[in-house]
């Protein structure tokens, strides 16, 4: 599927997600009970799975709410970063792996 700009209406289906997210400066950021990390300014893509109800929706929906609930270690960097666009698969499979390997072959 076509990249979508936030906050584009997304279905309520399962899928895999790929969202992009625009650092605006390099930030110090405490990613839950890990370690703190630099984070350079720029651009990074976040891939996820969307399984629950009202699928990939409520999950890119999440992202973009600015007061919730950390919970995964994306919502560390989502505090200081802004959602961008989204791209997105209603696959019944689980491709998460998938798409981060090819991100990361293709950064290489």
């Amino acid at each position: 599927m076509p990249a979508k700009n936030l906050p584009s209406q997304l279905p309520a289906q399962r899928g895999t997600y790929a969202l992009e997210l625009a650092l605006p400066r390099a930030t110090r950021i405490q990613i839950g009970k890990l370690d703190a990390f630099d984070f350079p300014r720029g651009y990074y893509v976040y891939v996820g799975s969307a399984r629950g109800a009202d699928g990939l929706y409520a999950r890119v929906a999440r992202h973009q709410r600015a007061h919730k609930k950390l919970r995964w270690h994306i919502d560390y960097l989502r505090a200081f970063a802004k959602p961008m666009r989204v791209w997105y698969s209603t696959n019944a499979r689980d491709d998460e792996c998938v798409w981060a390997n090819a991100l990361t072959n293709c950064a290489a």
